[in-house]
């Protein structure tokens, strides 16, 4: 709104998870914006940028959506998926850009000195209730070739000194063959990276002879999406997945030395308290079988899922600057003890309590059983290196070097 009041002629396009979830809600409450993409961007707003320098009505740009001059809602066809992915440019990074990331410790998931995001795959088969990628990707699962993704590798190491990858994909290993072929390639170009899959995958393809392979060539920190251990749960919220054979995958990680985490999650609309519990004693299992990390999310009902539809149309949902702010909040503090939840069974100190305990218990009980991970804890916090096993060593670090940071500051002001 500041900028179409510094540039009222400019021509405004937004894009992404939000505006193609919520597209006709955006435009409402921002009627600054002439146009929204929807979904995959690049081939659509290309095309934008054509027809608006040639004066072009944009009736015939597909995968778009935009108030007409008299203001009504007009969303036109959508765009095909690119099939190509190899077709599509690698990221351009402005000069300096990541050395500002490195230098401040932040990444996405555990940051281990100067990693590198990546993308090997767009889009995700499965129709999971909770995830907006049907509305965002489709379930159109696109890999791309191996050849282009260790070619990108190769020209970041030339050009950037990276030390290490993580890979942003929604389900980076969803077939065997290119898993393997991946491992191999990596292998014979004798590229030595840690590499880490930080988003949360599944277990299917992840067999001993998968792991061992990802591990023998970098694989150093794994994150499974069981999200509850409640089968009724897992039913109703269609993840179609087997906990056993997820439960195998991942001690078998952990037992080849790669660092685990499980994402759980509790009240989910319609979610009782026994659903609930197996959710959190499947928590306390898997820390007792080693994994590293169990963090217990509270359900977030993200706008472009069918929960999320579902919820709206029930007139659980209210939309507006407090929910958003809301959902960014619910699972970064955990000590909140009122967040927005959508159980109807139970209340959001019930759950907030819930997650709190669990947590606590599931960090302990790694601790105990395996004492060692103390001193690796306190060497990967107070050490002087850029590395941390786990996103709550990561966390702890942070937290501290900001600590010193403020502490710096505040000397600094009183010797002025």
């Amino acid at each position: 709104q500041y900028l179409k009041k510094q540039f009222p002629h400019a021509f405004f396009v937004a894009g992404g998870e939000h505006i193609t979830a919520l597209t006709e809600y955006v435009l409402k409450d921002c009627p600054e914006l002439n146009c929204c993409v929807l979904g995959e961007g690049e081939r659509t707003f290309l095309d934008v940028l054509e027809t608006y320098a040639k004066g072009e009505s944009l009736e015939t740009v597909g995968g778009i959506a935009y108030n007409d001059s008299n203001g009504n809602y007009v969303l036109n066809d959508a765009q095909p998926r690119i099939r190509e992915l190899d077709s599509i440019p690698w990221p351009k990074w402005p000069k300096g850009h990541l050395e500002k990331f490195w230098e401040a410790g932040k990444s996405f998931g555990v940051q281990v000195g100067r990693d590198m995001p990546i993308n090997v795959s767009r889009g995700c088969p499965y129709r999971c209730t909770f995830c907006s990628n049907p509305t965002m990707w489709t379930t159109r699962y696109i890999l791309r070739d191996v050849e282009d993704v260790i070619n990108e590798i190769k020209s970041y190491i030339k050009k950037y000194d990276i030390d290490s990858l993580q890979f942003y994909d929604l389900t980076a290993i969803a077939k065997k063959r290119w898993a393997m072929e991946f491992s191999k390639r990596l292998k014979e170009e004798g590229i030595k990276l840690k590499w880490s899959l930080p988003s949360g995958t599944r277990s299917e393809v992840l067999d001993e002879e998968v792991l061992s392979s990802i591990q023998s060539v970098g694989c150093s920190y794994l994150v499974y999406a069981p999200e509850s251990g409640s089968k009724k749960t897992l039913e109703k919220i269609k993840k179609r997945i087997s906990l056993d054979n997820l439960t195998k995958s991942i001690v078998t990680a952990h037992k080849l030395g790669i660092v685990t985490r499980g994402n759980l999650i509790i009240g989910f609309p319609g979610e009782t308290r026994r659903e609930i519990f197996a959710t959190i004693l499947y928590g306390f299992k898997l820390a007792f079988l080693g994994v590293d990390e169990i963090p217990l999310n509270i359900y977030s009902a993200y706008p472009g899922s069918e929960l999320f539809r579902d919820l709206q149309k029930e007139g659980k949902i209210k939309l507006s600057d407090s929910y958003f702010l809301g959902l960014t909040s619910l699972n970064s503090d955990f000590g909140k003890l009122n967040p927005m939840t959508m159980n109807e069974n139970i209340g959001p100190r019930e759950l907030a309590i819930y997650r709190l305990l669990a947590m606590l218990l599931n960090y302990s009980i790694g601790y105990i059983t395996r004492p060692k991970r103390i001193w690796r804890t306190i060497t990967n916090v107070f050490g002087r290196g850029s590395g941390a096993a786990t996103v709550f060593e990561h966390r702890l670090k942070d937290s501290r070097r900001r600590k010193l940071d403020e502490a710096s500051i505040t000397s600094a002001e009183a010797g002025e």
